[in-house]
């Protein structure tokens, strides 16, 4: 073990912002790295974000401290914002921004076109799981991979072995029930795509099932890795991520320094009790108590937080009685005024109080409440705020503010100019001026030098030495002379602060980003129903019910055969029948990858089928492994939102077909299909959007596990919004389908220049499937973002 950590390398400590302030705060708490947004482009569009001019200081105090900040730039870019995207990088750029955390493969292209220099950063909304994948993306420049969250610890080990790139890996926070950048629930519900930043969370909503059952179906724990630090060490991970940028500071300082301590410790070879630390984060905030997360085991419903879905607080103690406005509580822990507590009576109702008195773990406190009949004794009483805690937190944090150490020289001899220097690291400034003086009454002396020296102020400094070269019998005039100290530490302040940047030009010019993100000038096109030209419908089938309808449909010339849903023995028949047929038989590779499906989709890639659709990064690497052995079209779940990124699926991976984003509308369609006239386009006309997949298991987690591979389980949130849960036995997972499908069966001819359509079919049966591929479906339908887009 103690051969096992020397050979370790000490991994970074990576903190979430909002703010400035909160940034500064987590560096104080012992953060290495610190990553946050601007005023665009982000992942959290409702945190509070930076300013450019922020965002140009953030840089500046990180360089001077010897710290990093990370740009998060993690959302898909729409064509009409590739320019202004470029715009808003530049100044970050040259000021020194260390990384950018990137999710759009054009956006990385362009990035490192126009950026050498800049780190690229491949963020989990990219959701990868294997080491192909990371081996790509370094092709395309990427030095770090924040992979799937979903990933065990083995095959975090696996991609940090074989990957050949940096690892950084989530240790605390939120965990969302998808994998991250495969989740369309929130941009189905109300426009708010968590691809662009504004995901409304509805995976925190309650649900209720036919039978009326209602539970936070899809919400799960926080995660919290301080346990598995020695064995997240020793897979290599090189940088621990908590989550939270929208969280407050005291969540922040809390979990940097739980982390920075427990590295410390195991690097020290040090033992780390870890409950202490635990149970303050979990005061400060939890979700249901906390999970280790996917690291030791694939999921289950002790990850989940079914009951509740804000922050559960910690059991403070319970109701021991109940009399005239009064209830009286032995407590587990120590009591604090104004810690605000939570009654939990056992009809359902939570009944919020706060403390005005003190108590010791073990003593009974009385305190007022109200609603007093729905208290009954034994009743669990749980503090969802400890004032104390976070006030003793950021108190203390405030004590580690960040200096540099600074040597100071002065020299004052007569008949010549008084200079003060000043070094700091590698920069050294230095000040003059008047003449010094014979003292005509009390000279100075020493003593007075080094007291004024000592008034740094603000300034971000700490004095490690003072050299004085001084006469004796000397005079100067200390206005002066604090005017020379305060010049001093001003420039030696500038240059600490200006040494990251990458060009010597003085930041000034803050370009309008809005301004710059027009609206695209796009050809105006009509619907073309007329339109006569030769088009093609191809099908993805999921049952044999749907696969004898698309074999009997004329104008199918392709069908894509679900490996999720068929034993190789029928793909391989079905393959012979489609071929028999006339048609093309394509192979619809799962809708998430990981490294245990490599053997059979390798074995598929070398069947008779005539070529395949990828839907994950991952799959895409996989083929490209295996040779490009077969044709390949490209799912929008591999999102092309621009003509950049369409290049690179193009060109870099070598796909023969893209599919066309579902989350935009008409006219940003248009715009990128006008971009892009030597890219081949499929078009998605019909289909129950998959908008989530998930590592979880809905049965399971409700019940128990009994294998039912393809069973479906329907749900529905307050708003009547239904879904379809799809159980994946095989590799145990979930596809949640919404069951109200997307239909632009009528809407086929507005986009002049596509010819190729496709039909997705899920839980259809055979004679809606027939009315379907006749452009004849019953039912209600809706357009998706076909009309309105999103953000």
């Amino acid at each position: 073990m103690e051969e096992m950590r020397k050979n370790n390398r000490q991994p970074e400590i990576l903190a979430p912002a909002g703010s400035f302030e909160i940034m500064m705060q987590a560096f104080q708490a012992g953060a290495d790295a610190v990553y946050l947004g601007g005023q665009a482009f982000g992942a959290r569009a409702y945190a509070s974000n930076l300013s450019d001019r922020e965002l140009v200081q953030a840089i500046e105090y990180a360089g001077m401290h010897g710290k990093k900040l990370y740009l998060t730039t993690n959302t898909l870019v729409k064509e009409s914002e590739l320019e202004a995207l470029r715009i808003f990088l530049r100044i970050p750029y040259e000021a020194g921004l260390h990384a950018v955390i990137v999710q759009d493969m054009g956006v990385l292209s362009m990035i490192h076109a126009e950026y050498p220099e800049l780190e690229l950063h491949a963020s989990t909304q990219m959701s990868i799981t294997t080491p192909q994948a990371c081996q790509m993306l370094k092709e395309l420049g990427v030095c770090r991979v924040v992979p799937a969250r979903e990933l065990s610890m083995q095959e975090i080990s696996v991609i940090k072995e074989q990957g050949g790139v940096d690892i950084e890996v989530f240790v605390h926070g939120a965990l969302c029930y998808s994998y991250s950048g495969r989740c369309l629930m929130s941009s189905l519900i109300g426009g708010r795509s968590g691809n662009r930043g504004r995901c409304a969370q509805p995976c925190r909503q309650l649900y209720k099932d036919r039978s009326g059952r209602e539970q936070y179906l899809l919400s799960p724990k926080d995660l919290c890795a301080l346990d598995t630090v020695p064995q997240l060490i020793e897979a290599g991970v090189d940088s621990f991520k908590i989550e939270g940028r929208m969280k407050r500071a005291e969540y922040v300082i809390s979990a940097v320094q739980a982390y920075r301590q427990a590295v410390d410790a195991y690097m020290d070879q040090r033992v780390f009790q870890t409950e202490q630390r635990k149970q303050e984060l979990a005061d400060i905030f939890n979700r249901g108590g906390f999970t280790d997360g996917y690291f030791s085991v694939h999921n289950g419903k002790a990850m989940m937080c079914m009951e509740r879905n804000n922050h559960n607080g910690i059991c403070l103690g319970a109701v021991q009685a109940v009399q005239g406005g009064t209830v009286t509580i032995r407590l587990r822990e120590d009591l604090n005024t104004g810690d605000v507590l939570e009654i939990r009576t056992r009809s359902g109702e939570n009944i919020e109080l706060t403390s005005g008195k003190t108590g010791r773990a073990g003593q009974e406190v009385i305190l007022n409440a109200s609603r007093l009949r729905q208290i009954r004794n034994g009743d669990p009483v749980y503090r969802t705020k400890n004032k104390q805690l976070a006030e003793a937190l950021l108190e203390e944090n405030e004590r580690h503010q960040l200096k540099e150490k600074v040597h100071i020289s002065v020299i004052l001899r007569k008949d010549l100019s008084a200079t003060i220097k000043m070094s700091s690291d590698n920069e050294t400034v230095t000040v003059t001026g008047g003449i010094v003086t014979t003292a005509e009454k009390q000279p100075l002396t020493e003593a007075v030098i080094r007291e004024k020296l000592g008034k740094l102020g603000d300034a971000p400094f700490e004095i490690v030495q003072i050299k004085l070269d001084m006469d004796e019998n000397i005079f100067f005039s200390m206005k002066e002379f604090n005017q020379l100290r305060r010049e001093a530490l001003s420039r030696l302040e500038k240059r600490c602060r200006e040494r990251c940047h990458r060009s010597g030009t003085v930041l000034s010019e803050f370009p309008d980003v809005q301004k710059q993100n027009a609206e695209p000038e796009i050809l105006e096109m009509k619907d073309c129903e007329e339109n006569a030209q030769v088009r093609r419908l191809a099908v993805t089938i999921a049952t044999k019910e749907q696969f004898r309808a698309a074999m009997q449909t004329e104008a199918v010339y392709r069908i894509d055969i679900e490996l999720e849903s068929f034993p190789d023995s029928d793909i391989a028949n079905m393959i012979g029948q489609i071929r028999e047929h006339g048609k093309l038989a394509y192979l619809a590779l799962p809708h998430c990858y990981r490294q245990n499906m490599k053997e059979r989709i390798c074995r598929m890639f070398r069947t008779e089928a005539d070529g395949c659709l990828l839907r994950t990064i991952d799959e895409v690497a996989l083929w490209k492994e295996n040779g490009r052995q077969m044709p390949a079209v490209l799912d929008y779940s591999v999102y092309t939102y621009n003509h950049e990124t369409a290049r690179i699926c193009q060109e870099a991976f070598g796909c023969h077909a893209l599919t066309l984003p579902m989350e935009l509308n008409r006219k940003e369609l248009e715009d990128l299909i006008m971009h892009t006239p030597e890219i081949h386009w499929e078009w998605v006309l019909y289909e129950q959007p998959a908008v989530m997949i998930s590592a979880q298991c809905v049965y399971k987690n409700r019940d128990k596990c009994e294998k039912r591979n393809a069973a479906e389980l329907e749900f529905f949130n307050a708003h009547g919004d239904t879904y379809i849960a799809k159980a994946v036995c095989k590799e145990c997972y979930n596809i949640i389908y919404q069951k109200k499908p997307i239909s632009l069966l009528d809407r086929r001819y507005d986009l002049a220049k596509i010819r190729d359509y496709r039909i997705v079919l899920t839980t259809e049966n055979g004679s809606q499937a027939e009315k379907i591929l006749a452009f004849r479906p019953e039912g209600n339908s809706q357009e998706g973002h076909y009309r309105k887009g999103i953000e």
